[in-house]
């Protein structure tokens, strides 16, 4: 089953890290990983998770890191996208191997095709709606998420190159 076990995160939050203990039984929705090794995750006000999973981000990034070698390829959008919201949602669009409407995939215009060794991607979406000033506000939260992130990345995979790209 899982344990969940507290720390503090730099902006002052506590975050749970969830472990695997042997024996568990526990089941959890896990991620659908495409041929293209991607994980979706989403930030909020709330919490950083993978998008569309109940799996705990932690333990499923430990995985997948540990399965998938090559570069770390981290995609961030810009404003006026919003996970979870049909038409906007970037992981539906942007960060999709096959986007919905005639968008382009940004995995696979960088490379990410599901070969050996190409590396990991990480789609990070973010409340990025309504005015700008209201996207400007929660900018500040999702980059201290995305700090957070990041810093979890390094203590799991301290010696990966992690390369980013974003679009505002």
């Amino acid at each position: 089953h899982y344990q969940s076990i507290s720390r503090p995160s730099h902006s002052g939050h506590r975050s749970f890290i969830p472990h695997l203990q042997a024996g568990g039984t526990d089941r959890v929705n896990l991620p659908r990983i495409t041929a293209m090794p991607l994980l979706k995750i989403t930030t909020s006000d709330a919490a950083t998770v993978l998008h569309g999973s109940t799996a705990p981000l932690l333990s499923v990034l430990r995985d997948t890191l540990a399965a998938h070698n090559g570069p770390i390829i981290l995609m961030v959008h810009g404003y006026s996208y919003k996970p979870g919201v049909p038409g906007r949602c970037p992981h539906d669009t942007l960060f999709a191997d096959h986007p919905d409407g005639a968008g382009i995939s940004w995995p696979r215009h960088l490379g990410l095709r599901g070969q050996p060794d190409e590396g990991l991607g990480l789609s990070f979406g973010w409340p990025a709606s309504g005015t700008i000033w209201q996207a400007h506000r929660r900018a500040a939260i999702a980059g201290q998420a995305l700090a957070d992130l990041l810093m979890d990345i390094r203590a799991l995979a301290p010696t990966r190159p992690i390369h980013a790209v974003g679009h505002s």
